[in-house]
């Protein structure tokens, strides 16, 4: 069985000076220490050898690809998104200037039309005038006739010479009447016209005002102008803006155009070029052409058959894919079962599947949105989703599933850090009980402050924090026990002050630290192999720390 047999650290966070810690149990292990001892240092320096040595790996590579599968698919999915929203935003862009566009045709239309009618009008007003001057003069030609008329009529009366000659005169201004009131009669009607138009016009006026107004309003601008001046103002240099884009419109047309023409000017001449001489290896050309066409399309079937095929065989990879999860899911989820009636005999744990609503449109593996997991710690207890929980609950869960996933595959060691921290003291045992029969097939590093898994190991070790500096030593059962009970009692102040513990992390963060190196073996009779990794300097944090435990099998 591969197990971690020792570590060796040296400059690794606060594990300065060189640590070979002599060869674990093949079973279950505790560590135990104060808080600020350095217990998750420890870990660190194992878990980043152990990622390093992961990255070449096929299941690690797998694993990344996955997820940076669905990271892309979520991309393009956004991107997809922005680009319909940016083509909706275009096409209405577009809408818009095209409503626009007609708002100004109409707009000058309706300017053409209401300048027309202005101009109407002045004629018509001038014709007015006329007419009006003309009608006052007749008015007083005929008032001055009618005086004289009557001047006459009363000179007759008193001048018998005269009558005659009045009289005659008297039939003289009668007829003058009568022409100039049948002039009246045939002005009337033309003055009533003119009226009657520059009525007409000036409805026209306020209907093409208001109907420009209505444009106005429709823009949304109307609002804009306090008078006429500055809507005049506005409508003339928006009419500019208008007219400049039409007229880069009709450049871009022209240019268009004339490209056009030019291609069809070039192939007229080839046209005749072709008429003029008639090229005598045309046959030959033909031929030639029609077996290079033959040629590509036969590479374009094979293409479109290696196509099917790849197509093929990525269904194929689909489905086995979606077996083995299925496959891995129903074995985890029946562990999983079995492991948290274990843990909590009176309880019911179960594993969903959750899946998409739409598998095609996302695909087989894609379908797989997550696991829900549903618990009852009481016997005949409605089950409750994992957000329902408490720490502590939430907590045991996560351990069933971690140890069914470990009977479903199997892994060589577990390193744990506090996983018992939040769980009451029932939990806590069944936890360590597991731990202790799990620990015949498997290795089990743990740390803790409870007495439980104490209890249940078969190797212990203490580790110390003196001088910013840990280290850890193998231990009794008793002695693991009166630190736990130390810390417990201690639990109020911390064995280092907190200020004191961010300055060590901070100095230890800078600059290079030697990283740790650890000895894995695989048993082979009694004797079996082991084989050392000795690391060199690295990075204290980040992907740059190298930890320990490189397997060998």
């Amino acid at each position: 069985m591969v197990h971690i047999k020792k570590v060796v650290i040296q400059g690794f966070k606060s594990y300065k000076e060189l640590l070979d810690l002599e060869p674990f149990s093949k079973g279950s292990n505790v560590i135990v220490g104060r808080n600020g001892s350095g217990k998750s240092n420890f870990f660190f320096a194992i878990f980043s050898r152990i990622f390093a040595l992961m990255r070449g790996r096929p299941c690690f590579m797998a694993l990344e690809y996955t997820l940076y599968t669905k990271e892309l698919q979520s991309t393009n999915e956004t991107l997809r998104r922005l680009d319909t929203d940016r083509q909706e935003e275009s096409s209405r862009a577009k809408e818009e200037y095209q409503n626009a566009l007609l708002v100004h045709k109409a707009l000058k239309a309706k300017e053409r039309e209401l300048k027309d009618a202005e101009i109407e009008m002045r004629r018509l007003n001038k014709e007015k005038s006329v007419i009006e001057e003309e009608r006052k003069e007749l008015l007083k030609q005929k008032a001055k006739l009618e005086l004289e008329l009557e001047e006459a009529e009363s000179r007759a009366g008193t001048d018998q010479e005269n009558q005659e000659r009045l009289a005659k005169e008297a039939e003289r201004l009668r007829k003058e009447i009568r022409t100039t009131t049948k002039k009246l009669d045939d002005l009337t009607p033309r003055y009533m016209a003119a009226v009657e138009a520059e009525r007409d016009v000036n409805e026209r006026i306020i209907d093409c005002e208001r109907r420009v107004n209505d444009l106005y309003s429709k823009q949304g601008r109307s609002s804009r102008f306090t008078n006429k001046k500055e809507r005049d103002a506005w409508i003339k240099k928006e009419i500019k803006l208008v007219d400049r884009t039409i007229e880069v419109q009709k450049q871009q047309i022209e240019a268009l155009q004339d490209e056009i023409n030019q291609i069809g000017a070039m192939r007229e001449d080839e046209a005749k070029k072709g008429y003029s001489q008639v090229n005598k290896k045309a046959l030959d050309q033909y031929v030639s052409f029609t077996e290079q066409y033959d040629d590509l399309l036969n590479k374009k079937k094979e293409s479109d058959s290696g196509a099917d095929r790849i197509t093929e065989l990525i269904q194929a990879l689909d489905r086995k894919k979606d077996e083995a999860i299925e496959r891995t899911f129903k074995g985890v989820a029946k562990h999983f079962a079995q492991v948290f009636s274990e843990l909590v005999p009176d309880g019911k744990g179960v594993l969903v599947m959750q899946r998409s609503k739409d598998v095609q449109e996302v695909g087989r593996i894609a379908a797989y949105t997550g696991v829900a997991i549903k618990v009852a710690f009481t016997r005949g207890g409605e089950t409750q989703h994992m957000q329902h929980l408490s720490g502590g609950q939430k907590s045991l869960v996560a351990l069933a599933l971690i140890f069914a996933i470990q009977r479903c595959d199997p892994a060589p060691f577990y390193l744990f850090d506090e996983i018992d921290s939040a769980l009451d003291q029932s939990h806590r045992t069944a936890v360590a009980e597991m731990i202790k029969r799990q620990a015949e097939k498997a290795q089990f590093i743990t740390t803790t402050f409870r007495p439980e898994l104490v209890r249940s190991a078969k190797k212990h070790y203490g580790i110390t924090f003196k001088n910013k500096i840990s280290s850890i030593h193998a231990i009794t059962e008793k002695k693991a026990l009166a630190i736990i009970r130390a810390s417990a009692e201690a639990e109020a102040g911390p064995l280092m002050p907190a200020e004191e513990e961010e300055e060590e992390e901070e100095e230890t963060s800078k600059g290079k630290e030697p990283a740790a190196s650890t000895t894995t073996t695989r048993d082979e009779g009694e004797e079996g192999e082991e084989e050392e990794t000795q690391l060199g300097e690295g990075e204290g944090e980040g992907e740059g720390e190298e930890g320990a435990a490189p397997m060998e099998e």
